[in-house]
Protein backbone atom coordinates (compact mmCIF):
# COMPACT_ATOMS: atom_id res chain seq x y z
CA UNK A 1 0.00 0.00 0.00
CA UNK A 2 1.38 3.31 -1.05
CA UNK A 3 1.45 5.86 2.06
CA UNK A 4 1.42 9.15 1.27
CA UNK A 5 3.87 11.76 2.64
CA UNK A 6 4.44 15.52 3.00
CA UNK A 7 7.35 17.34 3.33
CA UNK A 8 7.80 16.85 7.03
CA UNK A 9 7.13 13.14 6.68
CA UNK A 10 9.99 13.01 4.39
CA UNK A 11 12.53 14.66 6.54
CA UNK A 12 11.59 12.36 9.24
CA UNK A 13 12.45 9.13 7.27
CA UNK A 14 15.70 10.51 6.53
CA UNK A 15 18.70 9.15 8.44
CA UNK A 16 22.30 9.35 6.07
CA UNK A 17 22.49 9.61 2.44
CA UNK A 18 19.92 8.60 0.03
CA UNK A 19 20.15 5.68 -2.44
CA UNK A 20 18.86 6.90 -5.78
CA UNK A 21 17.62 5.36 -8.83
CA UNK A 22 17.27 7.62 -11.75
CA UNK A 23 16.18 6.85 -15.21
CA UNK A 24 15.96 8.98 -18.91
CA UNK A 25 12.38 10.83 -17.66
CA UNK A 26 14.78 12.52 -15.35
CA UNK A 27 18.03 12.82 -17.07
CA UNK A 28 16.61 13.97 -20.13
CA UNK A 29 12.81 14.48 -20.89
CA UNK A 30 10.25 12.45 -20.14
CA UNK A 31 9.18 12.66 -23.64
CA UNK A 32 13.01 11.02 -24.11
CA UNK A 33 11.47 8.12 -26.47
CA UNK A 34 9.98 9.54 -28.92
CA UNK A 35 13.26 10.58 -30.86
CA UNK A 36 14.86 7.41 -30.70
CA UNK A 37 11.07 5.73 -32.15
CA UNK A 38 11.48 8.63 -34.78
CA UNK A 39 15.59 7.45 -36.08
CA UNK A 40 14.51 4.58 -35.53
CA UNK A 41 11.76 4.55 -37.53
CA UNK A 42 13.55 6.91 -40.30
CA UNK A 43 16.64 4.84 -40.92
CA UNK A 44 15.00 1.19 -40.53
CA UNK A 45 11.40 1.62 -41.11
CA UNK A 46 10.44 0.12 -37.74
CA UNK A 47 7.19 1.56 -35.95
CA UNK A 48 6.99 2.42 -32.57
CA UNK A 49 6.66 -0.74 -30.09
CA UNK A 50 7.36 -0.87 -26.99
CA UNK A 51 10.43 0.22 -25.35
CA UNK A 52 14.15 0.83 -27.70
CA UNK A 53 15.05 -2.37 -27.17
CA UNK A 54 11.86 -3.89 -28.88
CA UNK A 55 12.51 -1.46 -31.54
CA UNK A 56 15.62 -2.47 -31.89
CA UNK A 57 15.33 -6.16 -31.93
CA UNK A 58 13.00 -5.82 -34.63
CA UNK A 59 15.42 -3.89 -36.82
CA UNK A 60 17.95 -6.56 -35.99
CA UNK A 61 15.38 -9.48 -36.81
CA UNK A 62 15.27 -7.65 -40.26
CA UNK A 63 18.72 -8.31 -40.65
CA UNK A 64 20.13 -4.80 -40.08
CA UNK A 65 23.30 -4.58 -38.25
CA UNK A 66 23.09 -4.48 -34.65
CA UNK A 67 25.81 -1.96 -35.15
CA UNK A 68 23.93 0.60 -36.85
CA UNK A 69 21.08 0.23 -34.68
CA UNK A 70 23.28 1.20 -31.75
CA UNK A 71 24.29 4.09 -33.70
CA UNK A 72 21.10 5.19 -34.63
CA UNK A 73 19.98 5.00 -30.46
CA UNK A 74 23.26 6.58 -30.07
CA UNK A 75 22.71 9.46 -31.78
CA UNK A 76 19.22 9.89 -30.93
CA UNK A 77 20.19 9.90 -27.06
CA UNK A 78 23.30 12.40 -27.84
CA UNK A 79 20.39 14.88 -30.01
CA UNK A 80 18.59 15.35 -26.59
CA UNK A 81 18.70 18.41 -24.32
CA UNK A 82 19.74 17.63 -20.48
CA UNK A 83 16.72 18.37 -17.75
CA UNK A 84 17.50 21.81 -16.34
CA UNK A 85 17.17 20.21 -12.66
CA UNK A 86 20.34 17.91 -12.78
CA UNK A 87 22.32 20.48 -11.44
CA UNK A 88 20.58 20.51 -8.16
CA UNK A 89 20.41 17.27 -7.90
CA UNK A 90 24.12 16.82 -8.54
CA UNK A 91 24.28 18.98 -4.58
CA UNK A 92 22.51 16.35 -2.91
CA UNK A 93 24.99 13.88 -1.32
CA UNK A 94 24.03 10.38 -2.77
CA UNK A 95 25.30 7.47 -1.35
CA UNK A 96 25.07 4.91 -4.53
CA UNK A 97 23.09 5.50 -7.65
CA UNK A 98 21.60 2.78 -10.17
CA UNK A 99 21.13 4.83 -13.69
CA UNK A 100 18.94 2.65 -16.83
CA UNK A 101 20.25 6.15 -18.73
CA UNK A 102 22.08 5.67 -21.66
CA UNK A 103 23.44 9.36 -21.08
CA UNK A 104 26.08 10.49 -18.82
CA UNK A 105 24.41 14.22 -18.17
CA UNK A 106 23.57 13.22 -14.15
CA UNK A 107 27.38 11.19 -13.96
CA UNK A 108 28.62 14.60 -15.52
CA UNK A 109 26.98 16.97 -13.00
CA UNK A 110 27.87 14.73 -9.92
CA UNK A 111 31.37 14.98 -10.77
CA UNK A 112 31.44 18.79 -11.24
CA UNK A 113 30.51 18.83 -7.50
CA UNK A 114 33.09 16.55 -6.50
CA UNK A 115 35.95 18.47 -8.69
CA UNK A 116 34.57 21.88 -7.32
CA UNK A 117 33.32 21.18 -3.31
CA UNK A 118 36.19 19.86 -0.72
CA UNK A 119 35.00 16.85 0.93
CA UNK A 120 32.82 15.53 -1.32
CA UNK A 121 33.97 11.87 -2.41
CA UNK A 122 34.61 10.74 -5.94
CA UNK A 123 32.22 9.08 -8.69
CA UNK A 124 32.65 6.39 -9.76
CA UNK A 125 31.05 5.46 -13.42
CA UNK A 126 30.33 1.50 -13.42
CA UNK A 127 29.51 0.94 -16.93
CA UNK A 128 31.60 -2.15 -16.72
CA UNK A 129 29.13 -3.99 -14.16
CA UNK A 130 31.67 -6.83 -13.37
CA UNK A 131 34.49 -4.63 -12.78
CA UNK A 132 35.86 -4.36 -9.24
CA UNK A 133 33.98 -1.49 -7.09
CA UNK A 134 36.36 1.54 -6.40
CA UNK A 135 36.39 1.10 -2.08
CA UNK A 136 35.42 4.66 -1.30
CA UNK A 137 33.92 6.29 -4.32
CA UNK A 138 29.89 6.97 -4.44
CA UNK A 139 29.35 4.38 -7.80
CA UNK A 140 26.74 4.77 -10.16
CA UNK A 141 26.33 1.68 -12.00
CA UNK A 142 24.91 1.93 -15.18
CA UNK A 143 22.90 -0.80 -15.36
CA UNK A 144 21.83 -0.41 -19.15
CA UNK A 145 25.38 0.65 -20.29
CA UNK A 146 26.57 4.08 -21.79
CA UNK A 147 26.29 5.77 -24.77
CA UNK A 148 29.96 6.28 -24.87
CA UNK A 149 30.66 2.70 -25.18
CA UNK A 150 29.83 0.44 -28.04
CA UNK A 151 28.48 -2.38 -25.50
CA UNK A 152 25.16 -0.81 -24.81
CA UNK A 153 22.43 -3.45 -25.32
CA UNK A 154 19.92 -2.40 -28.01
CA UNK A 155 18.13 -5.53 -28.16
CA UNK A 156 15.62 -7.62 -25.88
CA UNK A 157 18.83 -10.80 -25.99
CA UNK A 158 21.26 -8.09 -25.25
CA UNK A 159 19.14 -6.73 -22.11
CA UNK A 160 18.77 -10.00 -21.00
CA UNK A 161 22.54 -10.94 -20.96
CA UNK A 162 22.98 -7.67 -19.15
CA UNK A 163 20.27 -7.86 -16.70
CA UNK A 164 22.38 -11.33 -15.77
CA UNK A 165 24.91 -8.97 -14.26
CA UNK A 166 22.85 -7.18 -11.57
CA UNK A 167 22.57 -10.22 -9.45
CA UNK A 168 26.67 -8.58 -8.62
CA UNK A 169 25.80 -4.67 -8.89
CA UNK A 170 22.31 -4.89 -6.43
CA UNK A 171 24.07 -6.36 -3.33
CA UNK A 172 26.61 -3.59 -3.40
CA UNK A 173 24.54 -0.93 -3.85
CA UNK A 174 22.43 -1.85 -0.74
CA UNK A 175 25.68 -2.23 0.96
CA UNK A 176 26.43 1.52 0.25
CA UNK A 177 22.71 2.34 1.36
CA UNK A 178 22.77 0.74 4.39
CA UNK A 179 18.77 1.02 4.95
CA UNK A 180 18.46 4.65 4.04
CA UNK A 181 15.98 5.45 1.51
CA UNK A 182 15.91 4.33 -2.05
CA UNK A 183 14.27 7.72 -4.04
CA UNK A 184 13.12 6.85 -7.61
CA UNK A 185 13.13 9.12 -10.41
CA UNK A 186 12.58 9.00 -14.46
CA UNK A 187 11.64 5.99 -15.00
CA UNK A 188 8.52 6.60 -17.05
CA UNK A 189 8.79 4.59 -19.94
CA UNK A 190 10.73 1.84 -18.51
CA UNK A 191 8.01 0.17 -16.16
CA UNK A 192 9.29 -3.59 -17.25
CA UNK A 193 12.87 -2.67 -16.24
CA UNK A 194 12.25 -1.20 -12.88
CA UNK A 195 9.69 -4.05 -12.37
CA UNK A 196 12.66 -6.41 -12.92
CA UNK A 197 14.98 -4.23 -10.66
CA UNK A 198 13.22 -4.07 -7.88
CA UNK A 199 12.61 -7.85 -8.17
CA UNK A 200 16.42 -8.68 -8.05
CA UNK A 201 16.66 -6.30 -5.01
CA UNK A 202 13.93 -8.01 -3.20
CA UNK A 203 14.92 -11.28 -3.99
CA UNK A 204 17.33 -11.18 -1.22
CA UNK A 205 16.51 -9.87 2.29
CA UNK A 206 19.65 -7.90 2.92
CA UNK A 207 19.54 -6.49 -0.72
CA UNK A 208 15.64 -4.87 -0.19
CA UNK A 209 15.40 -1.46 0.56
CA UNK A 210 13.98 -0.71 3.83
CA UNK A 211 11.99 2.38 2.36
CA UNK A 212 11.28 3.30 -1.31
CA UNK A 213 10.09 6.72 -2.35
CA UNK A 214 8.20 8.08 -5.27
CA UNK A 215 6.95 11.53 -6.53
CA UNK A 216 2.85 12.12 -6.44
CA UNK A 217 3.86 13.29 -10.19
CA UNK A 218 5.52 10.48 -10.99
CA UNK A 219 2.96 8.42 -13.06
CA UNK A 220 4.40 4.74 -11.94
CA UNK A 221 2.71 5.72 -8.67
CA UNK A 222 -0.43 4.15 -10.66
CA UNK A 223 1.62 1.26 -10.94
CA UNK A 224 -0.83 -1.67 -9.50
CA UNK A 225 2.19 -4.02 -10.03
CA UNK A 226 5.07 -1.68 -8.47
CA UNK A 227 2.93 -1.33 -5.29
CA UNK A 228 2.37 -5.00 -5.61
CA UNK A 229 5.89 -6.07 -5.89
CA UNK A 230 6.69 -3.71 -3.19
CA UNK A 231 4.14 -3.86 -0.54
CA UNK A 232 5.31 -7.22 0.81
CA UNK A 233 8.91 -6.30 2.00
CA UNK A 234 9.67 -2.69 1.57
CA UNK A 235 7.33 0.77 3.04
CA UNK A 236 6.63 2.55 -0.07
CA UNK A 237 6.42 6.14 0.06
CA UNK A 238 4.58 8.72 -2.49
CA UNK A 239 6.18 12.56 -1.24
CA UNK A 240 3.52 14.91 -2.15
CA UNK A 241 5.53 17.71 -2.93
CA UNK A 242 7.86 19.21 -6.40
CA UNK A 243 11.33 17.78 -6.66
CA UNK A 244 12.65 20.96 -6.21
CA UNK A 245 11.33 20.63 -2.53
CA UNK A 246 13.13 17.51 -2.50
CA UNK A 247 16.08 18.25 -3.21
CA UNK A 248 16.12 21.16 -0.33
CA UNK A 249 15.15 18.77 2.19
CA UNK A 250 18.16 16.17 0.89
CA UNK A 251 20.28 18.92 1.05
CA UNK A 252 19.80 20.24 4.61
CA UNK A 253 19.45 16.64 5.85
CA UNK A 254 23.21 16.26 4.12
CA UNK A 255 23.99 18.88 6.56
CA UNK A 256 22.77 17.61 9.68
CA UNK A 257 23.96 14.39 9.08
CA UNK A 258 27.90 15.31 10.33
CA UNK A 259 28.21 15.11 13.89
CA UNK A 260 31.00 16.99 15.45
CA UNK A 261 33.17 14.47 17.55
CA UNK A 262 34.58 17.37 19.94
CA UNK A 263 33.47 21.29 19.32
CA UNK A 264 35.40 23.71 17.28
CA UNK A 265 35.62 26.85 18.06
CA UNK A 266 34.90 29.95 15.82
CA UNK A 267 37.05 32.55 14.93
CA UNK A 268 40.78 32.71 13.55
CA UNK A 269 42.36 31.90 17.03
CA UNK A 270 41.54 28.51 16.97
CA UNK A 271 44.57 26.99 15.21
CA UNK A 272 42.48 24.50 14.05
CA UNK A 273 39.79 26.34 11.82
CA UNK A 274 40.87 25.90 8.47
CA UNK A 275 40.06 22.70 8.63
CA UNK A 276 36.49 22.89 9.52
CA UNK A 277 35.73 23.35 6.15
CA UNK A 278 37.16 19.38 5.32
CA UNK A 279 35.17 17.96 8.09
CA UNK A 280 34.70 15.28 5.80
CA UNK A 281 38.05 14.28 5.31
CA UNK A 282 39.62 15.54 8.48
CA UNK A 283 38.81 15.39 12.26
CA UNK A 284 40.74 17.36 15.32
CA UNK A 285 40.62 14.49 17.84
CA UNK A 286 42.19 15.17 21.61
CA UNK A 287 42.07 18.69 20.97
CA UNK A 288 40.82 18.99 24.70
CA UNK A 289 44.14 17.98 25.57
CA UNK A 290 47.22 20.30 26.31
CA UNK A 291 50.66 18.24 26.11
CA UNK A 292 53.31 19.09 29.02
CA UNK A 293 56.56 18.90 28.45
CA UNK A 294 59.30 18.40 31.16
CA UNK A 295 62.67 19.57 31.50
CA UNK A 296 63.95 15.69 31.38
CA UNK A 297 61.42 14.87 27.92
Amino acid sequence: MLQSLELDGFRQILRGSVGLIIGPSQTLDPSWAKPIAAELKSKFGIESQGTYLEAGSAAVAQSHPVENVRETIRRAVTSQVASPLLSSLAKVRWSALLSCSLDLNFEMKLQEQADNRPGRRSLSVISDLMMPLPPRDVPAFKLLGSIQRDDFPVTVAQYLLQKNKWRRTVPAFADRVRGNPVLCLGMSGLDSVLLELLSEMLAERTSAPHSFVLLADDPLTASAELDALLSSRSHVSVVNAALSDVIKVLAKSDEKSFQLVLPLPDGSSDPFSSLTRYKDLAVVVNRNFTLQFLPYD
